[in-house]
């Protein structure tokens, strides 16, 4: 994210079709991709989420920043954050 001083990545275009949410799809991709950044050296992830998945950037240890906002067509979104350690380690959440 801009103005961090940190190594950070941007996750973009997630989403899982409504009828295999829950099945543990999105947690596989959201779990490689915090590994593979990790891995390369990011100290920060930053995704927009829809709203509607706060809880489950929530449960994988991501913190909701600043106002909500809407993209549009699609609606309203919160960028989320998360601090990764390890510092290419392959460690995930802070």
């Amino acid at each position: 994210m801009p103005g961090t001083g940190e190594d950070a990545y941007r996750f973009r275009g997630m989403a899982s079709d409504p009828a295999v949410r829950g099945l543990g799809h999105g947690t596989a991709v959201l779990r490689a991709g915090l590994a593979e950044a990790a891995a390369r050296g990011a100290g920060l992830v930053w995704c927009n989420g829809r709203t509607s998945a706060r809880g489950f950037y929530e449960r994988h240890g991501f913190t909701a920043r600043g106002e909500e906002f809407t993209v549009e067509g699609i609606g309203p979104h919160l960028v989320f954050t998360i601090k990764l350690s390890g510092g290419g380690s392959g460690d995930t959440a802070a």
